[in-house]
């Protein structure tokens, strides 16, 4: 019984390491890098990549999170539980059994906080201000961890980048919105009762004035006034309307309540930085231009449209039959609108990269955005390539 009991003892410390997989490091013409023992492995960010790891320690087996560098070294130990991607030289981690979540720089240094068991995610660009939580409100610290605005908001958690400014409501439940700046300072009084947050899009900001949603200025000034109450948000000169009761006849008009493209779609997205919106008529969608042209025919179940992000645009058709989306029919569209011949291959978001992971018979490779494959599909896991890096498990 005793060498039993030793044996599965064995195997089970041998099962737990071997939950550490051989992940390799790639660059985008394929060649290894190098290699990282790991159970987990995530896209880099900042030139850090989380990971997952198994290790011993004080003769048992502990699972934890860290991060390695470009070079595969772990440079944060991996003994946290939880951890977020590093953005602009900062992240946040947590260890296990404790409440609050850490401050890190890329050296893993722990920079000093108040404290708080709920923080935002770091965006870039957007680090000299990181929202924080207590008591289920909103506030400020910069990147070494002071706080600069207190606790005591609801709403957006980060200051746009055209005038810094944040749509937030005081605490208390009622719902009137105003604008704060990056030092908390109020520039836009709060007069805005609606029922959530708005941010500025290329100089205006949708609000609700006595019921009726307009347009505003940096300074509050009000710059537009809708023939219809239901708008999204201005953009390539256009924003989308209803023109219907209950949300229905949507079109685009532009600055002077021309109508451009007529109100006769159940539903209108915003152009995206590509200069698309996706447009919808009897759960059929289609993708049009600022100019109202038709640009894929109404015929799918889903659009996607972000050829910057994306590498391509892809039509999801609609199926009879319950299916995950890599099994659904799709058509692929180059950045030129030009049909796209993937065979079998299900293809995903490049992350804005040149490299367009795909998945054929289980397996993932990738392609350049010109749909060649350049690296075959040999992978059984794969992250997307970011920092000029992917990590690839054979």
């Amino acid at each position: 019984m005793k060498l039993l009991l030793t044996t599965l003892t064995l195997l089970s410390s041998m099962l737990t390491f071997a939950a550490n997989k051989p992940y390799q490091a790639i660059d985008t013409s394929g060649k290894v890098i190098f290699e990282i023992e790991a159970e987990r492995v995530y896209a880099f960010s900042n030139g850090m990549a989380r990971i997952q790891q198994v290790n011993l320690v004080n003769n048992e087996w502990v699972r934890g999170k860290g991060y390695i560098n470009k070079k595969g070294e772990v440079v944060i130990p991996c003994i946290y539980d939880k951890v977020q991607d590093f953005v602009d030289g900062r992240a946040w981690a947590r260890k296990k059994d404790t409440k609050n979540w850490t401050l890190l720089d890329q050296q893993g240094n722990e920079i000093p906080t108040n404290g708080y068991e709920k923080v935002g995610y770091i965006m870039e660009g957007y680090s000299d201000r990181i929202a924080v939580y207590k008591d289920g409100l909103m506030g400020w610290i910069d990147r070494d961890g002071k706080e600069v605005i207190p606790c005591q908001y609801l709403g957006s958690s980060t200051f746009d980048k055209e005038f810094g400014l944040a749509c937030v409501t005081k605490s208390g439940g009622n719902e009137v919105y105003g604008f704060i700046d990056k030092q908390g300072e109020t520039v836009i009084p709060f007069r805005y009762k609606q029922a959530g947050h708005s941010s500025f899009h290329n100089g205006h900001c949708r609000v609700t004035v006595n019921g009726k949603t307009v347009l505003i200025n940096e300074k509050g000034e009000v710059q537009f006034t809708p023939k219809y109450n239901s708008l999204q948000n201005f953009s390539h000169g256009l924003m989308a309307v209803a023109t219907k009761p209950n949300r229905k006849g949507w079109g685009y008009c532009n600055l002077k309540n021309e109508m451009v493209v007529p109100g006769v779609y159940d539903y209108a997205t915003t152009f995206n930085e590509d200069g698309y919106a996706v447009i919808e008529q009897a759960n059929n969608k289609g993708m049009i231009n600022n100019e109202g042209t038709l640009l894929l025919k109404m015929n799918y179940e889903t659009i996607y449209a972000d050829v910057t992000e994306d590498g391509y645009i892809c039509g999801v058709h609609h199926t009879k039959e319950a299916a995950s989306l890599a099994n659904t029919p799709k058509d692929y569209f180059d950045a030129n609108l030009n049909p796209v011949d993937v065979g079998d291959a299900t293809l995903m978001s490049a992350n804005g990269g040149n490299r367009i992971p795909f998945t054929l018979n289980g397996k993932r490779g990738f392609m350049n955005r010109n749909f060649e494959i350049v690296i075959p599909a040999n992978y059984k896991k794969a992250t997307a390539f970011n920092d000029g890096i992917a990590l690839v498990l054979m």
